[in-house]
């Protein structure tokens, strides 16, 4: 008897014992108490402190979500605060804001091109890695201007200027790089680490009064933790290649054979680093094979003859090979950063060799010889073979 009386006390017990820890949210955050920030930039600042700047979402506006559409009032304002160092000057900034900061939507971070040469960016993202609340899937860029400049960009499609770089990095038009990419790019001695380029457009013919919107200008490439040098646009397309990340592009030639222009669209894309070492010489072939529709046809070549579609796809290749040709140009002889992705290549099928040159590998790697493999299949042409 007493046994069964003890049993109920016990189960009562624990039972109020759960409604007490249970009920309620008593560490529970009110989103009234909370500012979003939606992107973060990084400066210099009388180059001794860092500027840290964020867009914050207004109170009242729309749900943050992926897609704040739709060419409307600017919904984020712009503060910032300096400091030693990024712990600093996140201190500071919170002591301005009556709401405490909240970076679980943070979607970019913006440094600064000449903070990016001096000081490096992995211990400016190591430190928000280190957040409970940042994300490092967060994208990453370098920008020509201030970050605080760019992030306080009234946007014609957005309201926020975070949303418009979010949105530029899906497009897969440049390099599309998140902190953990980068991170982990780092710490990689076989990566080195390349980021996209962003400016303010300067083409505002026709533009409403007051808006601006960003650009890509190129990639930033590192060498380590520093910013060494810029590609351009049309050579961060052949980098992709050689990353085998291209996706979008059109094509356009003038051919030989008559007057005006074939334009194709790329509806699929594939490459690969091929490594060989061969009595002590090294080189690497890059294969790229490109399907491609035919969108445009202002010629009167007739297409649907295989010796022409022949010729039109030897030129397309032509064309994507130059690119090629110039981006290894470029980053063999000046930027002398593998940025290409040849020490991974060599890594995983020489381990042994390449251990010898790792140390120097960025020297080295400037006198591998590059092969070319590009083969383009054109297998649509249109409901217009040209034009009468």
């Amino acid at each position: 008897m007493k046994n069964s009386q003890f049993k109920k006390f016990i189960s009562f017990f624990l039972y109020i014992l759960a409604v007490i820890l249970l009920s309620g949210c008593w560490d529970r955050i009110e989103v009234n108490d909370i500012a979003l920030v939606m992107g973060t930039g990084i400066d210099y600042f009388n180059d001794d402190e860092i500027e840290l700047s964020i867009e914050v979402k207004l109170p009242g506006g729309e749900a943050s979500g992926t897609g704040d559409g739709g060419g409307g009032e600017q919904q984020t304002f712009v503060h910032s605060a300096t400091g030693k160092t990024m712990a600093e000057a996140l201190s500071h900034l919170q002591m301005r804001f009556p709401r405490r900061l909240f970076w679980g939507h943070n979607r970019v971070i913006v440094i600064n091109e000449e903070y990016a040469r001096k000081e490096g960016i992995s211990q400016e993202l190591e430190f928000f890695s280190r957040s409970p609340q940042a994300r490092v899937r967060d994208r990453v860029f370098v920008t020509n201007v201030k970050a605080k400049k760019l992030l306080s960009t009234n946007q014609h499609l957005e309201t926020m200027t975070a949303e418009t770089l979010r949105e530029l990095s899906d497009t897969n038009i440049g390099i599309d790089i998140s902190v953990r990419d980068v991170l982990l790019g780092l710490k990689n001695d076989e990566n080195e680490v390349v980021v996209p380029m962003i400016t303010i457009s300067q083409d505002t013919e026709g533009s409403v009064e007051g808006k601006n919107e960003v650009e890509l200008l190129g990639t930033a490439a590192f060498r380590g933790n520093m910013m060494h040098d810029v590609l351009t646009m049309e050579l961060t397309r052949g980098l992709l290649w050689f990353r085998n990340e291209i996706d979008l592009a059109t094509v356009t030639i003038e051919p030989e054979e008559a007057d005006g222009y074939i334009s194709a669209l790329m509806v699929s894309a594939n490459s690969k680093l091929i490594p060989e070492i061969r009595d002590g010489e090294w080189r690497i072939t890059i294969k790229a094979v490109s399907e491609d529709d035919i969108i445009q046809n202002t010629t009167n070549l007739d297409l649907t003859k295989m010796d022409v579609l022949q010729s039109v796809e030897k030129q397309f290749e032509e064309i994507i090979l130059e690119r090629l040709v110039k981006t290894v140009d470029r980053v063999q002889k000046e930027i002398k950063s593998d940025v290409l992705g040849f020490n991974e290549a060599f890594h995983r099928k020489y381990p042994n060799e390449w251990d010898m040159h790792k140390e120097n590998w960025n020297d080295f790697f400037t006198n591998i010889e590059v092969d070319y493999d590009v083969k383009v299949y054109v297998r649509r042409l249109g409901l217009s073979t040209g034009k009468r």
